[in-house]
């Protein structure tokens, strides 16, 4: 939003709603916010995400250890940028604090 705000979008029969302000040219980006680059781990802010940084959870489902890469769209340049590797076991969660 031009405000600086992140607005998530909903779905309602597997189609997208959300609502988008088109009254002044503001930059927009519209896509995953977190994204690891093994496709099976989950991702999720368990922070605000600021200028400063954020706290990220990642959870691996599978029944194997996973190593990856954890980013954010360099389309979004008021917010602390995040680029981190990540080792999660088998079945579990861990929290990454990027400052």
């Amino acid at each position: 939003m031009a405000d600086g705000t992140i607005e998530q979008s909903g779905f309602i029969d597997g189609v997208l709603w959300g609502t988008m302000l088109v009254d002044e040219n503001t930059p927009f980006y519209f896509g995953n916010l977190l994204i690891a680059s093994d496709p099976d781990l989950n991702l999720a802010f368990a922070s605000e995400w600021t200028a400063d940084g954020a706290t990220i959870e990642v959870n691996n489902p599978t029944d194997k250890e996973i190593t990856a890469t954890i980013t954010t769209p360099k389309a979004i340049t008021d917010r602390k940028a995040v680029n981190e590797q990540v080792t999660v076991p088998a079945g579990a969660g861990v929290i990454v604090e990027v400052k």
